[in-house]
């Protein structure tokens, strides 16, 4: 009878163990996905506060460090073949056996392999060669890596260089014609700097994306793009007594009046939303 319980108890304490691996690993997959969701949030965060020049230095920033640490992780993986890996050549050596690798110093050794790792990835040269099978395979894998990591770095900073050039080439290009209408005019001086001021000041400033900016959202349903409508305005609707009464009693009403008489008037500081005693096409609301 002993025994018996002896084996249930057993046999438990097995499928508590299996239970808590399975949960190790769940928990382990939603620390992943936690990190995808973060970094989702960062990017929204870094695009809707930082200039086009800071969001390009934090992308260079981040694949500096990225390419380190991959250079890192196969630089371990290198030194761990050189050490272990199997002997399957004539000489029956490996690549730490070059030069007294296995004698020097740790540090020595790591800056051996970083130096041979980061020299896969940027198609470099290295001073040690792969002495047996594993060594080479994992030579070819390494440079094959490394031709499409560097293609794809280059092709990524310079896309974003170029873009970047090209943004400020129009700045430049508009102050540009700017200043010449001004001179072809003979716009008195004090106006002049009044209008290159505020010039300048709003080619800094990142401005709001308006709706007809965003040509995809012409993709959308019809119902798709109401309920839509209904998100941007609804809001700012309730927040007036007869219009938030009317989104009570006729939901309907409110959801035609998103899609046919209101949109969104982006105004900057300065600008004015009317003029006094202009004939009235339009109404706002605050």
């Amino acid at each position: 009878c002993d025994w018996l319980n002896l084996q249930s108890s057993g046999g438990q304490t097995n499928i508590n163990i299996l239970r808590m691996g399975k949960m190790g690993r769940l928990l382990r997959i939603s620390k992943i996905f936690r990190i995808f969701r973060l970094w989702n949030t960062v990017q929204d965060f870094v695009q809707r506060v930082l200039t086009d020049w800071a969001q390009i230095a934090i992308q260079i920033a981040a694949i500096a460090c990225g390419t380190l640490w991959v250079t890192h992780l196969l630089a371990c993986v290198w030194f761990y073949i050189g050490q272990f890996g199997p002997r399957d050549t004539i000489d029956e050596c490996r690549w730490t056996q070059q030069q007294d690798i296995v004698n020097e110093h740790p540090s020595y050794q790591y800056a051996c392999s970083f130096h041979w790792s980061l020299a896969q990835l940027t198609l470099g040269t290295a001073d040690f060669n792969p002495c047996n099978s594993l060594e080479r395979w994992y030579n070819i894998c390494g440079l094959i890596a490394g031709l499409f990591f560097s293609c794809t770095l280059i092709a990524k900073l310079s896309g974003n260089m170029v873009g970047w050039m090209l943004e400020r080439d129009g700045h430049v290009q508009s102050i540009s014609n700017m200043r010449r209408f001004m001179h072809e005019n003979d716009v008195p001086t004090n106006v002049f700097l009044k209008v290159q001021a505020q010039v300048r000041a709003r080619l800094k400033e990142r401005p709001q994306i308006h709706q007809e900016q965003v040509p995809a959202l012409n993709l959308l349903s019809t119902h798709l793009r109401s309920e839509l409508q209904c998100a941007l305005f609804d809001e700012h609707l309730s927040s007036h007594p007869l219009l938030r009464m009317l989104s009570i009693m006729h939901t309907d009403m409110v959801t035609d009046l998103c899609m046919r008489a209101v949109t969104l008037k982006l105004l900057r500081p300065c600008d004015q939303l009317f003029v006094a005693g202009g004939m009235a096409k339009e109404g706002g609301f605050l």
